[in-house]
């Protein structure tokens, strides 16, 4: 991953373990990182269909069938939000890398550390595509993790 990181050009960026749970407190980026990852991310389209899946079924080898909720809020709420990535640590707090598309123009965003992430990345996105729109949170299924 670090490696992977510096030649991204991910200069503030190192990690201590593979999935960004870091149980020794040593993940470290900043948001441009984030948003430069984010980016070059969007480019698999395989990613780019996961992250903008409000929910997915998937069969399991034991016949069961099990369903996840993507808790992205802006997804199905801002207009052209195509993913990308929630979550919530005790040190990190409310982050989120976002991303919305309308006509050829992708615009990629990061918030951390902000309660108001959903609110806030929409008024960057509203910036971003000089626009002013409204927003009403889709709520979440009973039963979706929280983060």
């Amino acid at each position: 991953m670090n490696k992977k990181a510096s030649d991204l050009g991910m200069r503030n960026t190192t990690y201590d373990s593979f999935d960004g749970i870091s149980r020794a407190g040593n993940n470290l980026t900043t948001p441009r990182d984030s948003a430069k990852l984010a980016r070059r991310a969007l480019g698999n389209s395989t990613f780019g269909a996961v992250v903008k899946a409000t929910s997915t079924k998937q069969k399991a080898t034991n016949g069961r069938v099990y369903t996840w909720y993507n808790t992205n809020q802006l997804l199905g709420s801002y207009s052209g939000a195509i993913g990308i990535k929630t979550g919530t640590g005790s040190v990190a707090g409310p982050c989120l890398v976002f991303a919305a598309k309308r006509g050829d123009r992708t615009v990629v965003g990061v918030v951390l550390n902000d309660a108001n992430r959903y609110t806030d990345a929409k008024k960057m996105l509203d910036w971003a595509f000089k626009t002013r729109t409204t927003m009403k949170l889709r709520t979440l299924p009973a039963g979706a993790e929280q983060d």
